[in-house]
């Protein structure tokens, strides 16, 4: 069984070559609605890391200022490592590439195509004007090159992220799509993900996911790490401020999908120790 990742800018017809490897081999396409439905899941009110997260934009200066990136980043790592503990996934931009590097049963690709490639695309597609495409195709790439540096401090453009990218110009999207089923099937042969790759990722979105509740609800109290010792276990430590605050802690981590026990060794300090995030 194997996932692919694909990172892509408007225009470079990744959206259409991933639906098209989901469909050909049957897989789950993790993609703009997908992230929709998956968040629905996640307790407590998300709706504005929700909207950053489906449209690939930065927060704006306000949401920079008083949310923690980390709650970003975990809830996109989260969606992330679900779907990747559900195997057979094509996952969609959100930064794939950064958190399932190096791993046998993953292909990390990045489709590209010159400017002006893309902006005849887009000016066909949309049926707009060279003007207006020009504008929107350059705010359509600051954003996702905005996003990716915000949640992940890289570059979404850096070569070394990637196992292969492919010129969308040279190639036709029948073969790109034919060359990349054919390397999944070859990777489904060679390296199948293992019944411990899918519980290692189903642990990290857990942990994940706790995180995030804790962070929202807890984000002036000192530095909680969230581990999960076995499916469904998770394991609080670090420093809270008060007996209040731990108890709390434990609550709302119990609240997590897929929680079924919490062990509480937070230690109640009444000193700062470093910040949570």
């Amino acid at each position: 069984m194997a996932i692919i990742t694909i990172s892509r800018f408007e225009g470079s017809k990744g959206n259409e070559i991933a639906k098209e490897i989901a469909e050909e081999l049957g897989y789950a396409l993790v993609d703009r609605q997908r992230i929709h439905d998956m968040a629905k899941t996640f307790k407590g009110d998300f709706a504005t890391e929700i909207d950053v997260l489906e449209n690939e934009n930065k927060p704006g200066f306000f949401d920079f200022l008083f949310r923690q990136r980390s709650v970003y980043g975990h809830m996109i790592s989260a969606m992330i490592y679900d779907a990747a503990s559900c195997d057979n996934a094509v996952i969609l931009g959100r930064g794939g590439q950064f958190l399932l590097q190096d791993k046998p049963h993953v292909i990390n690709a990045r489709l590209v195509a010159p400017f002006d490639i893309r902006l005849a695309r887009v000016m066909t597609s949309l049926n707009i004007e060279r003007l207006i495409a020009e504008g929107y195709l350059e705010d359509s790439d600051r954003k996702r090159e905005d996003f990716i540096q915000y949640l992940y401090h890289e570059s979404v453009t850096d070569p070394g992220w990637y196992d292969i990218v492919i010129d969308t110009e040279r190639f036709s999207p029948e073969t790109i799509r034919d060359f990349l089923v054919k390397e999944l099937r070859r990777i489904d042969e060679k390296h199948p993900m293992t019944s411990d790759d899918k519980t290692l990722y189903r642990n990290l979105a857990l942990e994940k996911r706790v995180e995030i509740i804790l962070m929202k609800q807890l984000s002036e109290s000192n530095y909680i790490k969230v581990t999960v010792a076995d499916e469904g276990t998770v394991v609080l430590s670090g420093f809270l401020g008060s007996e209040a605050e731990s108890v709390a802690a434990s609550s709302l981590a119990g609240e997590a999908e897929g929680v079924v026990k919490v062990e509480n060794k937070i230690v109640v300090s009444e000193y700062p120790v470093r910040p949570w995030y």
